[in-house]
């Protein structure tokens, strides 16, 4: 049954990256996906971290009243846990609602940057996927910061708002998530030269941590003292994989850059223009690459809007043109070159197989379990339903007072 799995896994994966391919969109295989990742990312019982949280859902089941001292997860994540046991639900039911949250988040913010969903969800599947499945905290923020993104395109102290709101939630699940707050640099100036010099100025400063290492290394154990912890995760064990992070970022930002301007849509230009403002933002945290692998994911969790940007040029420019050419070589470089470094540093044994293998779909559940989690995910399923209805009446509803207020100037 493992390698049926497996076929429909890969195939799924790879007919919708071929559909993005051709620049068509098939909503049945979009849905068929998701339907996919979500079995695999809810259900899956092994792996490296998978059992460190259920371990950690259990121990706050038991003793609620000094959770947030007996576990070192944040307070976000910590609190739904909590919530979690006091309502009934076991690990697996609590997982089903994780999962509708992260790819709730996921799925608008491909419907709000108009890309095709085939492309991104086969790309997704193709790797980031096994990393999402098992790094609950990480995984949550991760969507959470994505989905904020569309409140940076808007000049108002409202979304300035909604954005800190979305950076301060995403870090209840995962403390990296602050370093997010950067992106309000984007609200300082509009100017390209100011982020040309911004991109010189980080390479730059990237360049010289990488010559000054010993130097760096000891500052930063400097500060962790001064802090009062966090030296262990700080400490410096990396050789040469910082330059792999380098080239992987740039092989985002540079087609973007060099030809944004072969895409004539100017709301699809404009938000790949934004995409290259904040990955060039982004690079200010490429020396913190030199101290753990743990802070790739500073730049991995941001792959998915840099594919989004780069699939949206690849899909509004022509078949032939060197912009075309430049957005698929760019994605599959970047998904790709991911998937390769990643892999050489982690067993393929202890990712991918157990996500596929060591599923609850393929193991025998009590009725009670059963029932429980088609009530979970039937729960789930209405409340987005619900969701959906309330902001597309919403959007229906401005769309029509906009339009009014046009015929009233015309007249």
């Amino acid at each position: 049954m493992t390698m049926i799995m497996y076929f429909i896994f890969f195939l799924t994966a790879s007919i919708n990256f071929i559909y993005g391919v051709v620049k068509k969109k098939n909503l049945i295989l979009y849905g068929f996906s998701l339907v996919i990742i979500f079995l695999l990312m809810t259900f899956n019982f092994d792996g490296p971290d998978v059992v460190v949280y259920k371990l950690a859902y259990e121990i706050v089941g038991k003793t609620p009243s000094t959770a947030y001292e007996t576990t070192y997860m944040e307070w976000g994540y910590t609190s739904l846990m909590i919530l979690g046991n006091k309502i009934g639900l076991n690990f697996f039911a609590f997982r089903i609602i994780l999962s509708f949250i992260c790819l709730s988040l996921f799925c608008s913010s491909i419907k709000y940057y108009k890309a095709n969903g085939n492309l991104i969800i086969g790309l997704y599947m193709l790797y980031l996927f096994f990393f999402d499945a098992i790094q609950l905290r990480n995984c949550i923020s991760q969507f959470i910061i994505l989905f904020a993104t569309r409140y940076l395109s808007k000049k108002s102290w409202g979304s300035t708002l909604k954005y800190i709101l979305c950076v301060v939630i995403a870090a209840g699940f995962h403390k990296i998530s602050w370093l997010y707050i950067t992106f309000l640099l984007i609200n300082v100036s509009q100017k390209e030269k100011f982020f040309k010099n911004l991109f010189v100025f980080v390479i730059a400063l990237f360049l010289l941590c990488v010559i000054a290492k010993p130097v760096f290394l000891q500052l930063v154990n400097m500060a962790a003292g001064i802090i009062g912890h966090g030296s262990n995760y700080l400490h410096g064990t990396i050789a040469y994989g910082f330059w792999i992070v380098l080239a992987l970022h740039l092989i985002g930002i540079i087609p973007l850059y060099l030809f944004k301007n072969g895409v004539k849509d100017d709301g699809v230009r404009a938000n790949i223009e934004i995409i290259i403002k904040l990955n060039i933002i982004l690079c200010l945290f490429l020396p913190l690459t030199l101290l753990n692998n743990n802070f790739n994911r500073i730049f991995r969790n941001n792959m998915i809007l840099t594919q989004i940007g780069v699939a949206l040029m690849y899909s509004h420019s022509n078949k032939s043109s060197n912009s075309s050419k430049a957005a698929m070589g760019s994605l599959i470089l970047l998904t790709g070159g991911w998937l390769v470094s990643d892999m050489m540093r982690y067993e393929v044994a202890k990712i991918i197989s157990p996500i596929i293998e060591n599923n609850l779909i393929f193991a025998s559940n009590s009725l009670a379990d059963i029932v429980l989690y088609i009530a979970v995910t039937a729960i789930c399923l209405l409340l987005t339903f619900v969701a959906f209805k309330v902001k597309s009446n919403r959007l229906a509803h401005k769309f029509e007072q906009d339009n009014t207020g046009i015929n009233v100037r015309q007249n």
